[in-house]
């Protein structure tokens, strides 16, 4: 299939998910993926305003006002919110910390594109208790977030603590709305923010008063290490999806970007395959980290090594993290991880898939997926000059 037309059938997928509650994480199912996901509903709006479509874009507003009229007294947006009813979940055994961050990311977006002045208003006090909710979220009043274990997106993979993605996307929330509000106490948090993230997750030799003093014995780093926790760090862990964050607000140079554009040349020569895994290595039967990993799951375990978050290619955030590289280094040629990524989505008995494993290149998870559509409208975006204003980056 052209481009344009797996664009048009992805326009098409996100187009039947959306719904007057807002936009739903899988059209056709009727598990927990029917409801309007904070994390799904704010990608895959996004991502439909970039390629300018109104139903998606409306599809966005609907659902930053069902999950703002589902805010919890904390100040904590609901992952999710069950259409008709109004039925919240703010997470099951642990609350999802970017349900918060994304809302907040994808309501300053749609606020700045729309200029609908009423719907500013009704959302800035939103806004202010998520902020205020982050803000009791670092625990210390020492700038980084403290996730719990299946606190995010990757909710069955064993990853706690301070961690990039999250991070990422809590300062890509202050840069926004410091933009919006022409906020002072925004801009100077979102500077906190970010020289905090700067020195913990690529910590140079110099850099004095470290969140873990075992950061300083890392070296010979290829990528923002996925995080770290009072027992240690994950720094041997690859984090597409907080990578992608991490370049895209420009935290990193030149060398860095490049150092992670590598990287990825030498997982797809460990892999033989052109594909972006959302963590990578895999973890496997006797590594430390396995125990953790099948143990923590929900309804069945998925995360067998190469599938789902251990080591399975999500087009979504491989996706996020070829928009980032080609915006800031567009001298690297990504064409071959672009060209299989799409080929995976347009697998005809099983289009725009959850994820893909990486061992034997075969689709899995749930196929139509909210996601996976926004990934294709990520991937097929031209190349815009204004896209960092678009997101709300400058």
């Amino acid at each position: 299939m052209k481009k344009d037309e797996l664009t048009q059938l992805a326009i098409e997928v996100l187009n039947r998910a959306t719904t007057p509650d807002g936009i739903l994480a899988l059209a056709e199912d009727n598990e927990n993926y029917r409801r309007v996901w904070s994390r799904d509903a704010s990608i895959a709006g996004i991502a439909g305003l970039l390629a300018g479509d109104d139903v998606i874009t409306n599809g966005l507003h609907s659902s930053l006002l069902t999950l703002a009229n589902a805010q919890a007294a904390t100040g904590a947006i609901p992952s999710n919110v069950m259409p008709g009813s109004g039925k919240a979940s703010y997470g099951s055994l642990a609350g999802r910390v970017d349900a918060t961050t994304w809302w907040l990311i994808a309501t300053a977006i749609y606020t700045r594109h729309s200029q609908d002045q009423q719907f500013f208003k009704k959302m800035i006090p939103h806004v202010h208790k998520a902020f205020d909710v982050l803000r009791a979220w670092e625990f210390n009043e020492r700038h980084l977030l403290y996730t719990p274990l299946s606190g995010n997106w990757a909710d069955e993979y064993p990853l706690h603590g301070y961690l990039l993605y999250d991070n990422c996307l809590r300062l890509w929330a202050l840069r926004a709305w410091a933009l919006l509000l022409d906020s002072a106490e925004l801009n100077e948090k979102s500077v906190a923010v970010s020289t905090v993230i700067t020195q913990n997750f690529w910590p140079a030799k110099e850099v004095e008063n470290l969140y873990h003093p075992k950061l300083q014995t890392l070296n010979a780093l290829e990528f923002w290490i996925a995080g770290f926790h009072p027992g240690g760090s994950y720094d041997g862990i690859f984090d597409a999806a907080g990578n992608a964050f991490a370049i895209l607000l420009g935290l990193g140079d030149q060398q860095k970007n490049k150092q992670i554009y590598h990287y990825l040349v030498k997982a797809q020569a460990t892999m033989g395959r052109y594909l972006i895994p959302a963590f990578w290595p895999v973890i496997k039967p006797g590594d430390h980290l396995w125990e953790d990993v099948v143990n923590n799951y929900a309804y069945h375990f998925k995360n067998e090594p190469h599938h789902f978050h251990n080591g399975g290619s999500w087009p979504v955030m491989a996706a996020w993290l070829m928009l980032a590289l080609q915006i800031y280094e567009p001298d690297i040629d990504l064409s071959k991880w672009r060209e299989t990524c799409m080929a995976y989505l347009d697998v005809e008995t099983f289009p725009f898939p959850e994820y893909i494993d990486t061992l034997h290149g075969k689709p899995g998870g749930k196929k139509n997926l909210s996601f996976s559509a926004a990934a294709c409208l990520l991937l097929s975006l031209d190349d815009d000059s204004e896209i960092k204003e678009k997101l709300c980056l400058i």
